[in-house]
């Protein structure tokens, strides 16, 4: 075997990618997974949690937090990350903390999702290996602000006083971020609000990402016209002399933006297929990459094939493997095959840990169920990677 081949990373490797996890979640992880990989009974299992938790059943809490809660968010409060954060280091993962929160209206929630943040960044401060939270705009606005911000004819001084705490907040945040050497992901969210979300995003780098990235904007590539932003989006980061921080997505809200755009009789600004998806992530990624010294990239993926071409890219840069710049990301409880095969191999890598009440993380859950809906294919290569482990675990 030669260098490179001993350097190249072996996704099919099951004993690494499943060492954090005991046999016991293991056995959880493959029963959820097949589960989820039926649409239908997925979807009733949705739909019969949301209804329980509506309803307020004395069990329903509980349930959830003994299934699902265990294979995909890392707790109800900050402190209950803490034994998952201590696992992830011990085999090389980072951790990208996010208080599942989203869809706030008034503004003492929007307030007190602000203080959640800060919170999340002063705890993550003093994890080493928590470089990042994620925060969501929809927690800190409310929707039709959001929208508003498009559709002029929809603006008053109503909206001008609540525009000015939306970015009041969010500055607040990154003031904090900065101060405590954190990093901040802003995520993406639906098409007729992303306008603004865009429009905050820049602002924030440009105010804080002079000597190092604090503030990194989300990219949903599965959208037609996101290859095109990313490209103006970096030049008016050279222009405006900052440094541009991007992380790539597919995309979370497929079957909510052509239904809306169908409702509404408007084109769907959604891809025409997973090839032409898949393209622009692709190229995205490796744009990014090929611009390491002046773009800092997260590729928030669980593609393998998207991760190896990046991977194999990475290779051919003058930079080091770990380079700051150079990042992947996958969700906790999801993609272990890529992301502790690419951190044992020395590559950037972290898991997305969301965290939060049941009740305020049970959106992201339901979320998460629709994505898996385009991920047929991750999800049964996953599904039979758990298997092969827990039967090499069974003949070890």
């Amino acid at each position: 075997m030669n260098k490179d081949e001993e350097q190249r990373v072996n996704f099919e490797n099951t004993e690494v990618a499943f060492a954090y996890k005991s046999t016991a979640q293991l056995r959880l992880a493959l029963w959820l997974f097949r589960l989820m990989s039926r649409s239908f009974w997925s979807h009733i299992f949705i739909k019969m949690g949301a209804w329980a938790l509506k309803f307020r059943l004395p069990l329903a809490p509980y349930l959830i937090k003994e299934t699902v809660y265990q294979q995909f968010i890392g707790g109800v409060s900050l402190e209950d990350t803490e034994p998952l954060i201590d696992n992830l280091s011990n085999h090389h993962c980072l951790v990208v903390l996010d208080y599942a929160v989203e869809g706030k209206h008034e503004e003492e929630e929007l307030d007190g999702a602000r203080d959640q943040f800060i919170q999340t960044i002063h705890f993550a401060a003093n994890q080493p290996t928590v470089p990042v939270i994620t925060i969501k705009v929809s927690a800190l606005a409310q929707n039709k602000t959001l929208q508003a911000w498009a559709e002029t004819g929809l603006r008053n001084s109503d909206f001008d006083e609540k525009w000015d705490r939306v970015v009041q907040r969010l500055i607040e945040i990154c003031d904090h971020a900065a101060e405590y050497g954190m990093k901040i992901f802003i995520d993406a969210e639906e098409s007729w609000h992303q306008d603004a979300i865009d429009f905050l995003a820049n602002e924030m780098m440009k105010r804080y990402n002079q000597d190092e990235v604090v503030v990194y904007n989300t990219y949903q590539m599965y959208r037609h016209d996101r290859l095109d932003f990313l490209k103006q989006s970096y030049r008016r980061a050279q222009e405006e002399e900052y440094i541009f921080g991007a992380k790539l997505v597919r995309g979370a809200y497929m079957e909510k933006e052509r239904a809306r755009a169908k409702r509404k009789n408007y084109p769907s600004p959604i891809s025409a297929n997973k090839k032409v998806v898949d393209r622009d992530f692709n190229e995205g990624i490796l744009f990014c990459a090929e611009h390491y010294e002046n773009i800092a990239l997260c590729a928030a993926t669980h593609n393998l094939i998207s991760c190896k071409i990046l991977a194999d890219f990475i290779e051919e840069l003058p930079a080091r493997r770990d380079h700051p710049h150079l990042n992947f990301c996958q969700l906790y409880g999801m993609g272990d095959d890529i992301t502790f095969n690419l951190g044992a191999h020395g590559y950037n890598v972290a898991k997305y840990v969301p965290y939060g009440p049941v009740k305020e993380a049970f959106p992201y859950l339901i979320r998460r169920a629709e994505e898996n809906k385009a991920m047929s294919n991750e999800f049964n290569r996953e599904y039979k990677l758990i298997r092969r482990e827990l039967e090499r675990r069974k003949n070890s």
